[in-house]
């Protein structure tokens, strides 16, 4: 065995899984085509459920899982984690035909992979069909271009990317070079850099239109559909015929619950580009249209024995001729009393701003997954804000997430493993974390790689996340 191999050993064995995973990361780093850091890797990351970066560790390997074991143990575990039966049995048919029978009368009806939200799969095809327009704008990088789409299709995502990023780096057409910067980091969903570069862009690069149409794919990942609907909107006015930018706004709209206008925007896109391009989209809008969920969903950060994780918290609101607040979940006393406060928090700071008669609502609060026990007033945070959110009807982006005990009076108070909550978020993909101001000092512990993945908000009073995410 070797050093790094006992040292991530060591690590699993005494439930340090978090370091774990950061380790075996910063190994694969170091060595992306070593099987043995793959296989330490990808282990991990389906142990954590990360299912899609577990599928791209593994086909950006030099392995085939036709000629190496490992390579077809660890997909063969990953689609039946993950689960993922159609890819499971054309990996087993493929490679093994006749040798798996289990699984073969198992169909799969759920709808968990029909994704409208940009994720990074997203975002790689997307750059694909940029090389494309590159290789026809700028025949002098011919070459350079065609040999990264290849790599790229053929999912060697790390030697495209890094012949890439020396081209943008080198090349004397610093706006172009600026731009492919710009898309390295959308696709590795590093959208605070990302938003950063394509608005220095603005004014600048040609065409406009694209950098409109980036600005509205990072505000519909992270959950901002008002903001992306405009940036498409922009980004159509300057160039109407753009498919990809069309099938956007469909997107926005269906992701917004406005079905009126997805059917719309719908219709357009049949009669500019064919009803064939588009039809995929439709059962997603109908799908919207029955779904009855227009609530909230705020993630809060938890702490267990062996690291921290993402804790979805859902709230529904309805109106009611009397205020009241239901929690629902496997919940100790500790997290219930959190709610009622965050509840009576919430209620009465919206009642100095509105009429009393618009507040009278049930708020429905659950916490997924009953058959673990949860408790703790560490999501005070996380629950008072999701209620003001309901309150004001105001979003709240997906990417962010928060930790830290709430007073009566409304101030933040601090909370214990914030190392671990931290850590979960940047292995959850959590772009801004809210965080008590008093943890300040903590941060000093956590990795640098954490640390510069995050966008970290100091909280002293719940009314500065009110500010910071809705100006009000």
């Amino acid at each position: 065995m070797t050093e790094s191999s006992q040292q991530l050993y060591d690590l699993v064995r005494n439930g340090k899984h978090q370091e774990a995973l950061l380790f075996s990361e910063q190994e694969y780093d170091k060595d992306s085509k070593n099987i043995n850091r793959i296989v330490d890797y990808v282990n991990l990351l389906i142990e954590f459920k990360l299912f899609e970066k577990a599928e791209e560790v593994i086909s950006n390997s030099p392995f085939s899982p036709k000629d190496n074991q490992n390579i077809f143990f660890l997909y063969n575990d990953l689609y039946t984690r993950w689960p993922n039966i159609k890819k499971l049995n054309e990996l087993r048919e493929k490679n093994f035909p006749g040798l798996f029978e289990e699984g073969q009368n198992v169909t799969d009806i759920s709808s968990d992979d029909d994704e409208l939200r940009p994720n990074k799969r997203y975002f790689k095809n997307q750059l694909l069909e940029l090389l494309k327009y590159l290789l026809d704008s700028y025949p002098e990088y011919q070459k350079m271009l065609k040999k990264v789409y290849n790599l790229i299709k053929n999912n060697r995502l790390e030697d495209g990317y890094y012949i890439l990023k020396e081209f943008a780096l080198s090349t004397d057409k610093k706006d172009l070079g600026y731009f492919v910067l710009a898309e390295l980091s959308l696709v590795d969903k590093n959208f605070k850099t990302a938003k950063k570069r394509y608005r220095k862009l603005e004014e600048k690069f040609e065409p406009q239109w694209i950098i409109y149409n980036r600005l509205g794919d990072i505000e519909l990942a992270q959950g901002n559909e008002q903001k992306a609907e405009s940036y498409y909107l922009k980004a159509i006015g300057m160039n109407p015929e753009d498919f990809d930018t069309n099938l956007d706004l469909i997107r926005t709209y269906t992701l917004k619950g406005d079905i009126k206008k997805a059917t719309i925007q719908y219709k357009k896109a049949v009669s500019k580009f064919g009803e064939g391009k588009v039809k995929f989209i439709l059962p997603h809008i109908k799908k919207t249209s029955r779904s009855k969920y227009k609530g909230t969903i705020i993630n809060g950060l938890v702490w267990h024995e062996n690291g921290g994780n993402i804790l979805p918290i859902e709230i529904l609101s309805t109106p009611s001729e009397e205020s009241e607040i239901h929690p629902s979940g496997n919940l100790g006393i500790t997290l219930l009393d959190s709610i009622h406060l965050a509840f009576g928090v919430a209620r009465k700071s919206v009642l100095c701003q509105k009429n009393s008669k618009e507040l009278n609502k049930v708020i429905q609060i659950n916490i997924p997954e009953s058959i673990i026990y949860k408790d703790g007033a560490s999501a005070g945070l996380a629950f008072v804000v999701g209620i003001m959110a309901e309150f004001v009807s105001k979003k709240i982006p997906a990417d962010s997430a928060f930790t830290g005990e709430l007073s009566l009076e409304g101030r933040i108070l601090p909370i214990g493993g914030l190392k671990e909550k931290l850590t979960a978020a940047y292995i959850n993909g959590i772009n801004t974390v809210y965080i008590p101001k008093d943890n300040f000092p903590e941060l000093y512990q956590l990795q640098n790689r954490v640390k510069s993945a995050l966008t970290i908000r100091l909280v002293g009073h719940y009314e500065n996340v009110i500010e910071d995410m809705w100006k009000i």
